[in-house]
């Protein structure tokens, strides 16, 4: 996790990384949930707010168990 740099990353990439559909990203970023910039007409999401975003999403133990073996991914 110490890795996480300025990248920018699509739609599609930050929905392989969550395991959630691109629809489900989209709606994340509508929500403000999820940080995102435009460049043209599409988003572009920093690493960073990836992180974010489940820091700062409530969990249940076993959840947050298996969020903090995926931050190891970043």
């Amino acid at each position: 996790m110490n890795n996480v740099s300025n990248v920018l990353l699509s739609v599609r990439e930050v929905a392989e990384r969550l395991k959630v559909s691109p629809r489900t990203v989209q709606r994340l970023v509508r929500k403000k949930d999820l940080r995102a910039y435009r460049v043209g007409r599409q988003l572009r999401i920093p690493e960073l707010a990836i992180t974010e975003l489940l820091r700062n999403t409530k969990f249940d133990d076993d959840e947050f168990e298996q969020i903090q073996s995926a931050e190891s991914l970043f």
